[in-house]
């Protein structure tokens, strides 16, 4: 299983989603504006994790309209809503985790979300999850020791 999650970054950094949309065994996850961005692309996620203060009152009623799991979190909390719905990806035990819409905008989330994948209770996962970040330019993942093979993308 392959589990994408959405977070609400600038759309101009998104990567082309035609590429990932139809990948069977995928489970398309919205954060907070993101799963206003997936159902732009006409993908309804599987779920949506956030507090949604960056969505309008319309827009939430309309994600709440199409979705059957949502949950809403307060705006105080200790965790971000990215990390929120990471967690639960690596509780449902993928192989692969994908973040989109975590690249841009604000630096200090960047620099948070690229740490998702560092944490303390994350590495020893590393060996049975595989983590990436993907924007328009970029792909991003973390090895832990060990030796590996690189493929060179084409641009």
């Amino acid at each position: 299983m392959v589990i994408y999650l959405m977070a609400g970054g600038p759309s101009d950094l998104h990567p082309d989603l035609g590429m990932y949309k139809e990948r069977e065994g995928c489970i398309w996850v919205g954060v907070d504006r993101g799963v206003q961005i997936l159902l732009d692309h006409d993908i309804v996620p599987a779920a949506a994790f956030g507090d949604f203060d960056s969505v309008t009152e319309d827009e939430l009623s309309l994600i709440q309209e199409k979705l059957d799991t949502i949950t809403i979190y307060p705006s105080e909390k200790d965790e971000t809503d990215l990390e929120i719905a990471f967690k639960w990806a690596v509780a449902q035990d993928p192989q692969e985790i994908w973040l989109f819409g975590s690249t841009g905008g604000r630096i200090d989330h960047f620099l948070g979300n690229i740490q998702l994948f560092l944490r303390e209770e994350i590495l020893p996962l590393h060996k049975k999850i595989s983590f990436y970040m993907a924007d328009h330019k970029n792909l991003l993942t973390v090895r832990t020791p060990g030796s590996y093979s690189l493929q060179v993308m084409d641009e």
